[in-house]
């Protein structure tokens, strides 16, 4: 907690940035600066960082980057702030500070009561039982065969189902019942009922990820399409965005999310995981991936993407849910190499070369990985395949 006499919600109030209804410690919302969803506000911790333009900092950093101050001196910042709060005469000061107090203590008997993440073990346990449960869709199955290429052998063995529509009361129960857990495992949440719950997604694939030594760590949902939005973007103080032609900027639903129950009473936050597509060994009581005979890896982005990949080639790979997501992998670059991994094969999409965000984290990741002692080797296709998996998936089927 900060000791100034105002806190991240003024700072936000001040800047016109919208403030979540139910009480969370924590949200994303439009970055003011990019105009991407990328913003993590803590109100708790009172600092804020945004994923894309890599800007991060506590309440007057924050300040300076949604006014565009950053020459401002923290204490001119601190001196700017007080004023705008609390105006320039006691009288004022003691009314706004009145004002403060009372919305702390308002906001404090609201924040949701949010559950400790379990361990991996636990959710794997959790996760692996509800998959035995569900089935998978046959319009998701026409999916992932015709479309995407892969096998039923390798829909069974990576548990690939479709997310239930409804019943969600009823899964938590079962589980309960096997002596399972469901508090501490994101998807499950108690409603104003007190019962536990699985959350209610959009209908779509469910993508079982995997973590080192092929537990399931958290579930990544592939929304069905015809579900996903279109809407105009807003910055963070909710002003449309417009293009060079002054023109609303038109943008879509991301097609996959994390099942998380962040926000929600007695959830669970999902984290943003990195999965491991790829044969498991035995190593000192654990499965590990195995080393290949050039000790080399993929690098790529997305699971479902890695796991085309793995059958199409045999060969394993790490995958990353996103470009910007740097400081994971630096955890698993080290553990690859305590298992003897040389070399790392980086397979990003090929829209990095119109697309000057994904190339930034490109390069960034490729600076990371030489700096872990590994040989880097950029892999490069057709750009009219996207990514690795469509490459592959072409060359299968002799379109290449």
């Amino acid at each position: 907690m900060n000791n100034f006499p105002f806190t991240m919600l003024d700072i936000c109030t001040l800047e016109g940035i919208s403030i979540p209804p139910d009480g969370r410690a924590e949200y994303e919302t439009v970055c003011p600066m990019c105009g991407k969803r990328s913003l993590n506000i803590n109100f708790q911790k009172g600092c804020f960082q945004c994923w894309s333009c890599e800007s991060s900092g506590g309440l007057l950093a924050f300040y300076l980057f949604c006014e565009g101050k950053e020459n401002l001196s923290l204490k001119e910042a601190r001196k700017e702030v007080m004023s705008r709060l609390y105006g320039t005469t006691p009288s004022e000061h003691e009314e706004r500070a009145k004002k403060i107090q009372a919305r702390q203590e308002e906001i404090k008997a609201s924040e949701v009561k949010q559950c400790s993440l379990r361990s991996v073990e636990e959710r794997n346990l959790t996760y692996s039982a509800l998959l035995d449960m569900l089935s998978l869709a046959e319009d998701h199955h026409m999916d992932l065969t015709q479309k995407r290429g892969l096998s039923d052998f390798t829909i069974t063995l990576r548990k690939y189902k479709s997310f239930p529509v409804s019943s969600f009361e009823e899964y938590p129960l079962k589980l309960m019942e096997m002596g399972l857990y469901v508090d501490g495992i994101p998807g499950f949440y108690k409603t104003e009922k007190g019962v536990w719950s699985l959350r209610g997604f959009k209908r779509g694939i469910i993508i079982p990820i995997l973590n080192r030594n092929g537990l399931i760590q958290g579930f990544q949902i592939r929304k069905d399409d015809s579900l996903l939005k279109t809407f105009y973007k807003k910055d963070a103080k909710g002003n449309y965005l417009l293009d060079s032609n002054k023109m609303r900027i038109m943008d879509k639903e991301k097609k996959y999310g994390w099942l998380s129950t962040k926000g929600l009473s007695f959830g669970t936050p999902a984290n943003s995981y990195i999965h491991y597509a790829a044969d498991f060994v035995m190593d000192h009581g654990a499965l590990v991936p195995k080393l290949t005979p050039d000790k080399g890896i993929l690098l790529t982005e997305g699971p479902l993407k890695g796991d085309i990949f793995f059958e199409k080639t045999g060969y394993p790979a790490i995958c990353v849910p996103g470009v910007n997501c740097i400081f994971p992998l630096e955890t698993e670059l080290k553990f690859l190499k305590e298992l003897g991994f040389k070399k790392i094969y980086q397979a990003y999409d090929m829209d990095y070369l119109t697309n000057k965000n994904v190339a930034k984290y490109l390069a960034k990741s490729y600076d990371i990985i030489k700096n872990q002692g590994f040989e880097v080797v950029r892999l490069q296709w057709n750009p009219k395949y996207k990514g690795i998996d469509d490459y592959y998936l072409a060359k299968e089927r002799g379109e290449v």
